[in-house]
């Protein structure tokens, strides 16, 4: 059976409105504090660009009457080969906030193995409901997203040019 969704780039296919989760690391060396979660979504690319939400390791009450919140349908978790799994690594997404960081960037800061090809996507409904209410929220001026760019800090100094620190700039 085919990807369900993917974002085919010239290295690799991403998965899109599937949890991935990032290197236990990488939230550590973010400045500011915008981005809490290491396991995120993505929902869009713009060439090395790819666009991602957070998601929520646990459902709070608070949520429920929350816009910026979906829950996750976890039992409806579907794998490569149709079979249905239960989706363990989220139970909601955030989409108060969209991320943004390029795509190698990306590749190098998320954990690949065990292969994250084995998580399932979310089921149909979920993905339909999830584009529906990110589409939603661009239309309407009053609500938009706030977009979070993450990209490597360039140091001036000979002594830090390589650093590996990442910034937010919102």
């Amino acid at each position: 059976m085919e990807k369900l969704i993917e974002i085919k780039t010239e290295n690799r296919s991403l998965p899109v409105l599937k949890p991935i989760a990032f290197l236990p690391d990488f939230i550590e060396k973010l400045k500011g504090e915008s981005l809490k979660s290491n396991v995120i979504m993505l929902v869009a690319e713009d060439e090395d660009d790819m666009f991602f939400v957070a998601c929520e390791k646990e459902w709070k009450p608070d949520f429920d009457n929350n816009d910026d919140y979906i829950k996750i349908k976890t039992s409806d978790g579907v794998c490569e080969d149709g079979k249905i799994k239960e989706i363990t690594l989220a139970k909601g997404i955030n989409i108060n906030t969209i991320y943004k960081m390029n795509y190698y960037e990306l590749m190098k800061n998320l954990v690949t193995e065990p292969d994250f090809d084995l998580e399932p996507y979310l089921g149909i409904n979920n993905q339909l409901e999830i584009v529906d209410r990110i589409s939603k929220k661009l239309n309407e001026v009053s609500s938009l997203p706030k977009l979070v760019v993450i990209r490597k800090t360039k140091k001036t100094t000979q002594n830090s040019k390589n650093s590996n620190k990442i910034q937010h700039l919102e």
